[in-house]
């Protein structure tokens, strides 16, 4: 019998069925075509039943006439399982070497660059297919928990903050595998709001990365600068700094660099997948993502529809950066909201996010901007919590100051009553 027959006839047992699904086994593991199939027969009959009852050996053979199932006894399913994934990977692996190097070396004109980015890629989606899952628990290892809740506790789980006291005092910031999204219309404040919490992460010793998808690194510099030192960012634009000013930003300027300075990235068309930002993000060691923003980034696979193509990325980051095998990862994200929302007279809704269903279902903390004429006029600007896992709504009214000083700050908080 071979490895991948063994194991498919341990598989009449719900027990067996929910070990290797935790060890992370997925059918393109398997290299017979039948077995492949039965695989994915059983696994998608054992979900059906709510992950509690197995087809028996009469289903399977009924599914799959002429498939026969002979049970061995002497090996165990952990064991079939490792072997057949350590065959997957170094069946896999050489193939992508070859295919890499052929493509490094091919024609007049080798392309050793192009040749290593798609082996990045590659050795990402085969190692998501033989990563262990991470989505159940009957609560038994009450153990564990506790020594969860012990770190919490001391610190040893903390949120990345979103750069206002109040609202990180609001919502318990953004944990390590959590995605918070920021939404505005255009040229609203959706860079600048990223560009503070990224200073009040490194101010408060974390490491963020942000990648700019739209602007210009230098441009993220200039509002960083401005942001950690306080100068106006509209003389800063403008080129008005006065001497006092340029020296309060030049020690700024030193200070951060002491600090270990803030990573920013404008990863150029083709490697704004989710793939490319977490990784990129794990090499350097940062311990928060801040993206700007979802409507730059791409797809891994080709989709039908804008929908689909927003959809797949937020469903494929919140599953990156909450891959503990991995390490989780914070992220705060920037999204465009429609025109609509500033005719709104009490701020924008849910509905006004583009693909407004899957953001409220994937993401675990929304935010908007907006501000009328006169809060333009008043340099303020208004802050909506429109959801939340671990938090209530909410609204405040912000001093939103970038000429005198770069300044933001809650001024009030916005009752039911008053808004």
């Amino acid at each position: 019998m071979s490895l991948e027959s063994k194991l498919l006839a341990k598989l009449t047992d719900p027990n067996e069925i929910a070990r290797v699904w935790d060890m992370g086994l997925k059918a393109d593991v398997f290299e017979d075509p039948i077995c492949q199939y039965v695989y994915g027969f059983i696994t998608d009959y054992w979900l059906s039943s709510q992950m509690k009852v197995a087809p028996t050996p009469f289903v399977i053979e009924e599914e799959v006439p002429g498939f026969k199932l002979e049970d061995d006894t002497d090996t165990e399913s952990w064991w079939l399982v490792e072997k057949l994934t350590e065959r997957y990977a170094r069946n896999g692996l050489h193939d992508m070497m070859i295919e890499a190097g052929q493509m490094a070396q091919q024609g007049e004109n080798p392309d050793p660059v192009r040749a290593l980015k798609w082996l990045q890629t590659e050795v990402y989606n085969a190692n998501q297919t033989i990563s262990p899952r991470h989505s159940r628990s009957d609560m038994s290892n009450y153990e564990a928990r506790r020594e969860r809740y012990r770190l919490r506790e001391e610190g040893g789980e903390v949120g990345m903050p979103l750069g206002i006291e109040e609202l990180d005092e609001h919502t318990g910031s953004v944990l390590p595998g959590e995605l918070a999204a920021i939404g505005a219309f255009s040229k609203v404040g959706k860079t600048m709001m990223l560009v503070k919490a990224a200073t009040a992460a490194r101010l408060a010793g974390y490491k963020p990365i942000f990648y700019t998808l739209e602007m210009p690194v230098n441009e993220i510099e200039d509002r960083i600068d401005a942001m950690i030192s306080g100068v106006s960012y509209d003389r800063m634009s403008r080129r008005k700094l006065g001497p006092k000013e340029l020296e309060e930003m030049h020690a700024m300027q030193v200070a951060l660099d002491e600090m270990g300075g803030i990573m920013i990235e404008s990863p150029p068309e083709g490697e704004r997948t989710v793939a490319n930002l977490t990784a990129r993000a794990r090499h350097s060691g940062a311990d928060y993502m801040l993206i700007d923003q979802l409507s730059f980034m791409e797809e891994s696979s080709r989709t039908n529809s804008e929908k689909q193509r927003l959809g797949g990325i937020l469903k494929q980051l919140k599953n990156e950066i909450g891959n503990v095998a991995r390490g989780k990862l914070a992220c705060f994200m920037a999204c465009q909201l429609n025109r609509e929302s500033l005719e709104r007279t009490d701020g924008p809704l849910l509905k006004d996010f583009a693909d407004a269903a899957e953001v409220e279902r994937t993401c675990d903390l929304l935010l908007a901007l907006s501000r009328n004429q006169q809060q333009r006029s008043n340099r303020t600007m208004r802050l909506d919590i429109l959801g939340g896992r671990r938090c209530e709504t909410a609204k405040w009214l912000l001093n939103w100051d970038l000429i005198d000083r770069s300044h933001i700050s809650v001024l009030e908080r916005i009752t039911r009553s008053s808004s």
